[in-house]
C-alpha cells in the first residue's frame, strides 16, 4: 500500500466516523488517510470532493456491499492499530483513490 503524506494546504474534512468513512471510501473518489488527534482519538482526513461523495450517500445511490464492507473494517482496523499503538493507521487497506487493494 502506498501512503501519501498529505498536505497541510491541501482542502479536506475531518470526519471522525468509522463507518460513514468507510462507506466514502466505497466509492472511490476521495483519499483517506487515518490521523490520531490530539486527544488520541482516531479521525480520518478526506480529500477530494467529499460533499458530491455525501450526496451521492444520502441519495441512497448503490454501491458495492462487499467493498462498503472492507472498506469499514479496514477504517475501523485503523482505530485499533493507533490504540495499539502499533503504527500510524497501518492497515488502512482500501486508502483513497487510485489504490490498488481494490
Amino acid at each position: 500500500m502506498q501512503k501519501k503524506t498529505p498536505s497541510p494546504d491541501t482542502p479536506h474534512r475531518i470526519i471522525e466516523d468509522s463507518i460513514l468513512t468507510g462507506i466514502i471510501d466505497a466509492f472511490h473518489e476521495c483519499q483517506i488517510t487515518p490521523e490520531q488527534s490530539e486527544s488520541g482519538r482516531t479521525h480520518y482526513r478526506i480529500e477530494g470532493d467529499v460533499d458530491a461523495v455525501l450526496q451521492r450517500i444520502y441519495r441512497n445511490e448503490p454501491v458495492g456491499s462487499l467493498d462498503a464492507l472492507k472498506a469499514i473494517k479496514a477504517a475501523r482496523q485503523a482505530i485499533f492499530s493507533f490504540r495499539l499503538g502499533k503504527g500510524n493507521g497501518e492497515g488502512y487497506e482500501t486508502h483513497g483513490k487510485g489504490s490498488k487493494n481494490r
